[in-house]
């Protein structure tokens, strides 16, 4: 259901939405609805909300009463922090909160053991909270165009990972324990600093695990990819290998580019959703 004025609030709930209510759907067409917190005291049995571009500069707390909440999108408003009590919604398996204004995340975020699918694009984090290693389901990490210069060690307990984009942050280096994320489809680290990559990384490549290796724009990295000296045999086949997924990647985004527009992003939309990513032509690049 969709509720709108200026300022748009979509609602897709299970149920009558007046009888859960029990008021006019004309009276919430207005963001001041989030004041009124006896009448979100009945929404318990809310699966999905979508926030997105009302414009909040704060985390709508009221939405901490929808304890059955599976997913919410606050993207595109202006909410500089998250709160603690994230932790409150437990259920929750998909947040989206990109284009936001986000500095940091809270500790707590590590307690949503359900969540699948996080979505922090476009905000102002330099750094990430030890807890978010701790997301044991997470199979989808969206942290483009942050602030972020080092990917602390930790990111390897991410086992469930299958995508990962960091591009358009400012890393040098990635991370030796990436290596150990042996479900990991996608990685995007376009648009950074990087000077080399662990062999790791070409492993994952050499157990064709790995399909779409977004390089692009990194100024820094030189040709042969690798970090401390020559690699082994084993492992200048397998650089060898990521070399191909890097190349077949760029091949693919050329290709694309010469597309109509809306031809162009419903291949990509089809295209990520089969892979658990998004519809973005800038991804690949």
């Amino acid at each position: 259901r969709t509720l709108s004025d200026s300022t748009i609030l979509n609602l897709d709930i299970e149920g009558k939405l007046n009888s859960m209510l029990g008021v006019p759907a004309a009276a919430l067409c207005n963001a001041e609805w989030m004041t009124g917190v006896r009448i979100l005291r009945t929404w318990t049995e809310l699966r999905h909300v979508e926030m997105a571009g009302n414009g909040f500069r704060s985390f709508p707390r009221p939405i901490f009463f929808a304890r059955c909440l599976q997913t919410l999108d606050l993207s595109c408003n202006r909410i500089p922090s998250l709160p603690r009590a994230i932790h409150r919604l437990e259920r929750l398996s998909e947040l989206r909160l990109g284009h936001n204004l986000l500095e940091s995340l809270p500790e707590e975020i590590g307690t949503l053991s359900q969540l699948s699918k996080l979505i922090l694009e476009n905000n102002r984090l330099s750094s990430l909270p030890s807890g978010i290693f701790r997301l044991s389901s997470l199979q989808f990490l969206n942290l483009r165009c942050n602030k972020i210069r080092t990917l602390a060690p930790g990111i390897g307990a991410l086992r469930e990972l299958r995508n990962l984009q960091l591009s358009g942050n400012g890393l040098c280096y990635l991370p030796e324990d990436l290596g150990t994320l042996k479900k990991l489809e996608n990685l995007l680290v376009a648009r950074n600093e990087l000077k080399s990559l662990p062999l790791c990384l070409a492993r994952l490549g050499e157990n064709h695990r790995l399909r779409i290796l977004g390089l692009s724009f990194n100024p820094n990295l030189p040709s042969h990819f690798s970090q401390g000296g020559l690699p082994s045999a084993s492992g200048r086949a397998a650089l060898q290998t990521l070399r191909r997924i890097a190349s077949a990647s760029r091949e693919v985004s050329k290709h694309l580019e010469r597309l109509p527009k809306a031809l162009r992003s419903g291949i990509l939309l089809r295209a990520w959703e089969r892979g658990g990513g998004c519809g973005n032509i800038d991804a690949l690049s």
